[in-house]
């Protein structure tokens, strides 16, 4: 790989907090630039990806492995498009495969999910900027979906050189809660409120987002833009939606944090530790590493 090409991975992965999430990308954009060669990353074409692509698919790899080669692919070129290094993105036309339903029954969400989610999504339109907040939100707070569609200007709290906040007036129970934002969350949340005001022609709702009436969002409408996301991916299965997304944070935090229950209750809004059963079985991955270190 040459320098100019490493210099501009290494920035790209930068851009994330998650070292799961740079190791994963670090792996798959590693089989595309080994595959271009010494070619400069910004001088490659749609045709190349799309070859690349047909290069993995001749190799049998899976539409999963595909998939999330892809994903990878179009994250890089959407961060350097996004950071003026490029001014078309090769990879915006090009679609994931959708997955047939024997190929969605396998572990239909995980954390690659969560990174393929936000990564499809176009952020220079308000439209793009909207929705990547919302989903945003939800994979990195585990909130409800009317708990979102409930949220004000005033229950969100941004600061540059403070921690920064949302605040559940109304949860399960009419219960309130502060959660904490973490900075991918932050960072989506600037870029709505930075764009907001113009959303629409009138505002008409003191919601954190509004819809192009400048009405608050209904939980339905919601819906309907996590559905349509996730059938990008290739996942249609039925009772997959946005509350699913909510177990996908449940499970990230669990990871990370090595079951912290206490911490997820708190920042959920469950009222008890008991409830919290259905996020706490282990995931493949941690079985299969918790078996190697058995001597």
């Amino acid at each position: 790989m040459s320098n100019k090409n490493e210099k501009l991975i290494s920035t790209w992965l930068r851009s994330f907090n998650s070292t799961s999430k740079v190791k994963n990308y670090s792996a798959d954009i590693a089989q595309f630039t080994k595959w271009i060669g010494d070619k400069d990353l910004l001088k490659v074409q749609e045709k190349d990806i799309r070859n690349f692509m047909l290069d993995l698919e001749e190799k049998n790899l899976s539409k999963r492995t595909r998939n999330r080669r892809l994903a990878a692919i179009k994250s890089l070129y959407n961060w350097l498009w996004e950071n003026h290094q490029l001014e078309n993105n090769p990879a915006e036309r090009i679609r994931l495969e959708r997955l047939t339903d024997n190929e969605k029954k396998t572990e239909p969400l995980d954390e690659r999910v969560a990174i393929n989610l936000l990564s499809i999504i176009k952020t220079n339109t308000m439209t793009g900027i909207r929705e990547y907040a919302m989903i945003d939100l939800f994979l990195g707070t585990g909130i409800r979906r009317d708990e979102l569609a409930n949220l004000d200007i005033q229950d969100v709290h941004v600061s540059q050189t403070r921690s920064s906040t949302i605040t559940i007036r109304k949860g399960k129970g009419d219960k309130s809660r502060t959660i904490p934002l973490a900075r991918p969350q932050k960072e989506s949340l600037t870029k709505w409120l930075e764009v907001r005001e113009s959303y629409a022609r009138e505002i008409k709702s003191e919601a954190l987002f509004i819809t192009r009436l400048g009405t608050r969002p209904t939980g339905e409408s919601i819906r309907k833009i996590i559905k349509s996301k996730l059938r990008q991916l290739g996942i249609d299965e039925k009772g997959i939606s946005v509350h699913a997304l909510r177990h996908l944070f449940a499970s990230a935090y669990n990871e990370a944090t090595q079951n912290d229950l206490a911490g997820l209750k708190e920042i959920t809004g469950h009222s008890n530790l008991s409830n919290l059963g259905i996020y706490t079985h282990p995931t493949l991955k941690r079985i299969r590493d918790n078996l190697e270190k058995i001597k």
